[in-house]
């Protein structure tokens, strides 16, 4: 029944989609902005980062302190892992600005080896104005984006000697800047790039260059990109693969409830449930501290948080594995190495025994029961 239900409502949501997109009166250019940003299914890829870590260590090993001793030598416990974590957001701080006047490089490997020559990819990106600061209201930078170009050069033969042989082509790169432009700060903004040239060997180097006249620094972290963004499929084949990602979570859903029904009463159940839910969201934001400290040492009760939600992780469902709104929203492609994980993992390893340890408490109770009666 809920499966029918699912199936109604979501042929409903995308014919309303489908309705509204195609009676809206837009301009060609936001029409074909809107089917290549959001009716898509577009494989994200990101940019390849050093080890911060490693030169965050690195530099914590090599720095003294006033005395000219080294700080490693001095500072233990607590003291060592906030100065670790001061280095390492310096660092991460540093690789996120480019100042007025120069170039910043991004490598993104993994890419297609071979795509078709009439190909374009999108880049998403958004960068902040001399800080980062969320409530920061929309400014202008000015700037140009660009790409390392491969292609095949070959000798002139005019420069050639009379019999001399000509040498073999080799392959060479060159960057090419596309044309300044004012970039909306505190936003998201994308932009078109041919595939031809660019994405070569499974990889791409795209650039931007800060041209701000105030001299003030552009900051784009890496949480807000520049993410390669290249089509993968459709819309629909997309949105299926969405529904079915919210088949899965009511399906988890289910066997938690039903499990839990088959040996408490209806209010105590619910009661669980809920609570079951909510350890699942309460988890991630205990996991979500190791990304603030980048893996390096934690203070004692960010590790202690830390290692509880991983514990709870491992024990239950969490129930936002299966979101994926904003990946539809943004036209990226719900990968099926997402969705044979969320089989896997959350429902044939952790649903399927709490079913069956559901089965098996009600069997015992109705059994208890019956000896009961009789």
């Amino acid at each position: 029944m809920l499966a029918a239900l699912l199936l109604i409502s979501s042929a409903v949501v995308y014919g309303f989609i489908l309705y509204q997109s195609g009676r809206q009166d837009f301009p060609p250019e936001e029409r074909a902005r809107m089917e290549n940003e959001v009716l898509t299914g577009r494989r994200a890829y990101r940019p390849e980062l050093p080890d911060v870590k490693a030169i965050a260590l690195k530099a914590f090993n090599e720095k003294k302190n006033s005395q000219g001793v080294l700080i490693s030598q001095v500072l233990t416990g607590d003291d060592r892992a906030k100065a670790i974590d001061v280095i390492y957001r310096q660092i991460v701080a540093a690789m996120a600005e480019i100042p007025a006047g120069k170039t910043r490089y991004w490598l993104y490997k993994g890419l297609p080896d071979k795509i078709p020559d009439d190909s374009t990819f999108f880049i998403r990106y958004r960068a902040y104005s001399g800080m980062v600061d969320v409530q920061q209201s929309q400014d202008h930078g000015y700037g140009a984006w660009g790409a390392v170009i491969n292609y095949i050069e070959k000798p002139d033969p005019k420069s050639l000697k009379p019999g001399e042989k000509a040498p073999d082509p080799v392959p060479a790169q060159v960057y090419v800047s596309r044309q300044p432009e004012q970039i909306l700060t505190a936003a998201m903004n994308e932009f078109e790039l041919p595939a031809d040239g660019i994405i070569a060997n499974g990889e791409a180097v795209i650039g931007f260059t800060n041209l701000a006249p105030n001299g003030k620094p552009l900051v784009i972290q890496v949480a807000d990109g520049p993410t390669l963004l290249l089509k993968e499929t459709g819309f629909f084949a997309n949105y299926v693969r969405g529904v079915f990602m919210i088949f899965l979570g009511v399906t988890a859903s289910v066997l938690v409830a039903v499990s839990l029904a088959s040996f408490l009463s209806m209010p105590t159940a619910i009661f669980i449930t809920i609570s079951y839910m909510a350890f699942g969201f309460f988890a991630s934001f205990l996991i979500s501290s190791e990304a603030t400290y980048g893996g390096l040492d934690m203070p004692a009760m960010d590790l202690y948080g830390y290692w509880l939600g991983r514990t709870l992780h491992s024990m239950i469902i969490p129930l936002q594995k299966f979101g994926i709104s904003d990946a539809i929203a943004n036209g990226e492609l719900i990968e099926l190495s997402v969705i044979g994980s969320a089989i896997l993992f959350q429902i044939v390893l952790k649903g399927v025994p709490l079913a069956l340890l559901g089965a098996w408490l009600y069997n015992r109770r109705e059994l208890s029961l019956a000896a009961i009666r009789r």
